[in-house]
């Protein structure tokens, strides 16, 4: 009985099958993010409404823009005197705040790098990139700085090195050579985010997954295939050490 009542201080009931980590922001600094695949429509507006009620934000991720007006016009009733919700459309993100919950403050923390080997990649760095303004995070994007123009990722690096950054997040498919490149050039860590995209057997993210786990570049950290959650987290975590208290 006693850890049962332990484990209800982090855990908040809502329905018979979510137990939300409610706690996780004040543990970790990041929240927990609700996947939406699998869910029903009903299933996602109910966690919503018992999270906000707490006075906790929640995350949505994989949520399309027909879906995020279906649970727009599904919450608003009820959401909209307790709280606010935001949809990112291109990272498929969907925000819902109570109303007087502050982004915690990052008082000298260093930006994140968003760098990206092509314009097929700024699908899941924006996922990223959604989730690190909603917690307070600054980046800057470096968009289509593949190695197929070896110059364009020297570039990259250059401004990065020479920037305010405390992190870089390379997210490249077809063979993911992109991250190991940026980890050689850059003293400040970098995750890399293969993405499922390219030709053949390892256009669906498997090639670039292997190449980044395999590269010689020490240090170099890799997130599953199209993971955009997992690297922000990850950044989180790391840009939350730049901070001056």
């Amino acid at each position: 009985m006693k850890e049962g009542k332990e484990l209800a201080k982090y855990t908040l009931d809502i329905g018979e099958s979510v137990k939300f980590d409610f706690t996780r922001e004040r543990r970790k600094g990041f929240p927990e993010i609700v996947l939406s695949t699998g869910k029903s429509d009903s299933m996602i507006v109910s966690i919503c409404r018992g999270v906000v009620k707490s006075g906790e934000p929640v995350i949505i991720s994989r949520i399309d823009a027909e879906r995020a007006g279906r649970l727009t016009d599904l919450m608003r009733q009820s959401i909209h005197k307790r709280g606010e919700m935001h949809y990112y459309e291109d990272g498929r993100i969907f925000f819902v705040r109570p109303a007087g919950w502050k982004i915690r403050s990052h008082r000298g923390a260093k930006k994140a790098a968003i760098v990206t080997g092509g314009s097929a990649d700024i699908r899941v760095a924006s996922e990223t990139s959604a989730i690190l303004e909603i917690l307070g995070y600054a980046y800057d994007n470096f968009f289509d700085c593949g190695i197929a123009g070896l110059h364009r990722s020297i570039e990259a690096a250059r401004r990065i090195q020479n920037g305010d950054y405390g992190i870089a997040i390379v997210f490249a498919g077809m063979e993911g050579a992109l991250a190991s490149v940026m980890a050689s050039l850059l003293s400040i860590p970098v995750i890399g985010v293969p993405v499922s995209a390219g030709y053949g057997a390892g256009g669906d993210g498997s090639a670039a997954l292997h190449s980044m786990l395999q590269s010689c570049i020490p240090g170099l950290s890799v997130v599953n295939i199209d993971n955009g959650v997992g690297a922000a987290a990850s950044a989180v975590a790391i840009l939350g050490l730049t901070c001056r208290n």
